[in-house]
């Protein structure tokens, strides 16, 4: 398993999953999961992140799909994911660890552009919603800021 890229985790996760199995299998893909969250140094890029989170979440559905969730497992993938998406949120803050494997190369999030770090933008458009990437110092909706994500929303909607 740990010679595995993170993808091939999750499909042997839902491979396992659907197949109804209830096995040792789901407590190998966790701890080797949480193996992987220990890796400290190495760095990722906003879209490779974006990769390991949706990963992650694969993960835990599978195993929760299942009925094969360990507690310290589901819990230790939140605080990750949450840890690592404030890294994000933090102007200034270089890392957040890959979990493909510990020989995996150094990309630091400095290679992140300066106005992807201090500007919205729009990730996801669907007609029913949209998802917009927030950055550090913005805030959704609240008068102690100038940077209000909501006004920016509206500018964007008016020159639509």
């Amino acid at each position: 398993m740990k010679s595995l890229p993170l993808a091939e985790l999750e499909l042997v996760a839902w491979g396992a999953a659907s197949s109804g199995m209830r096995s040792k299998l789901f407590a190998t893909i966790q701890s080797e999961l949480l193996d992987r969250f220990q890796l400290i140094g190495s760095c990722t890029r906003l879209a490779e992140w974006m990769a390991i989170v949706e990963a992650v979440q694969a993960i835990l559905w599978a195993c929760k799909f299942s009925g094969n969730i360990r507690t310290q497992f589901e819990s230790e993938s939140i605080r990750f994911l949450q840890e690592g998406g404030a890294d994000f949120d933090t102007a200034g803050a270089c890392c957040v660890p890959t979990l493909d494997s510990p020989q995996s190369s150094t990309i630091c999030r400095s290679s992140l552009g300066a106005s992807l770090l201090h500007e919205p933008r729009v990730v996801l458009d669907l007609p029913d919603r949209t998802a917009v990437l927030k950055p550090a110092g913005w805030e959704v909706h609240n008068s102690n800021t100038q940077w209000q994500l909501t006004s920016w929303a509206k500018a964007q909607q008016a020159g639509a």
